[in-house]
């Protein structure tokens, strides 16, 4: 990594439902990654949310990540700009793959 670059600690955390991202991705002289963090996570809430920012990319357990499904679903689509999820902390079920 180039010495004008900081990485922080990547990864999803869930604690008490809630869930988080670390506030500092990617740092250097230009702007890379925003970060965005929702104190509660619904199926539209969050799918909303997906939408509003433009997010490209989720980062998510598997069972945020079928809420989503769920949702789109019922909406007839995904989100405008979501191009990727990464999934971590359970097997993510076939349905999802």
């Amino acid at each position: 990594m180039p010495a004008n670059r900081k990485a922080a600690s990547p990864g999803v955390t869930r604690a008490d439902g809630i869930a988080l991202l670390p506030q500092e991705v990617l740092r250097s002289g230009t702007k890379l990654v925003t970060v965005n963090v929702m104190g509660r996570w619904t199926q539209a809430t969050g799918w909303d949310a997906l939408e509003k920012t433009g997010a490209t990319i989720l980062v998510a357990n598997p069972t945020l990540l079928n809420e989503l499904l769920i949702e789109s679903r019922s909406r007839g689509r995904i989100p405008t700009r979501l191009r990727l999820t990464v999934s971590g902390g359970a097997p993510v079920p076939p349905t999802l793959k």
